[in-house]
């Protein structure tokens, strides 16, 4: 380490390499026609209806209604507050297909 670098701006820079490296994303799908819950730790999770019957999803109590035909797609957010939370679905009469990724 050079004489007029100081231990704490070393650290900094260390923080900004790992902000700024690649991360490796780990991605799985499912087809359910049951309930579950996707635990918390996603990256991004995306939901998408293929039955004919409406599905539920819930995070933080509030429940989202998916008509058949549509998707609804829920990001980690920024700095990742969003993922904290577990995400629960119920396809019960149709068929949810998810599609998640983790980092």
């Amino acid at each position: 380490m050079p004489n007029n670098v100081t231990r704490e701006e070393v650290a900094v820079l260390n923080r900004i390499l790992k902000a700024v490296s690649a991360k490796e994303f780990t991605p799985s799908q499912l087809s359910t026609t049951t309930t579950g819950t996707v635990q918390a730790g996603f990256h991004k999770v995306s939901f998408y209806n293929a039955g004919v019957a409406d599905a539920d999803i819930t995070i933080n109590g509030v429940t989202i209604q998916l008509p058949s035909g549509a998707t609804h797609t829920i990001d980690g957010g920024y700095k990742g507050d969003i993922s904290k939370l577990p995400v629960t679905y119920d396809a019960t009469g149709t068929t949810l297909l998810i599609s998640e990724s983790r980092i």
